[in-house]
């Protein structure tokens, strides 16, 4: 009766560890899967920032050309006379 008994704790005891591993493997997989999902969104994201800075950068010499240039206006004004 005890050895029955210990088998049957034993085998319990494994099925329990390995239903547990089998549970934590399902979870690291559906993990990695939003890992690697929000990977290519952050890829895909980067991308398009990069293509919108180029695309800025190349406006910069002409904005530069046509900006207006103003003097300093002098900080005390002098007195004639």
């Amino acid at each position: 009766m005890r050895l029955r008994t210990g088998l049957l704790i034993c085998c319990c005891a494994l099925l329990t560890c390995t239903g547990l591993g089998i549970y934590f493997a399902v979870q690291a997989s559906y993990e990695q899967q939003i890992v690697n999902a929000n990977a290519q969104a952050l890829n895909s994201a980067v991308q398009q920032y990069k293509a919108a800075y180029a695309t800025e950068l190349k406006k910069l010499p002409s904005l530069l050309k046509t900006a207006k240039v103003n003097k300093f206006p002098k900080l005390r004004p002098t007195r004639k006379g």
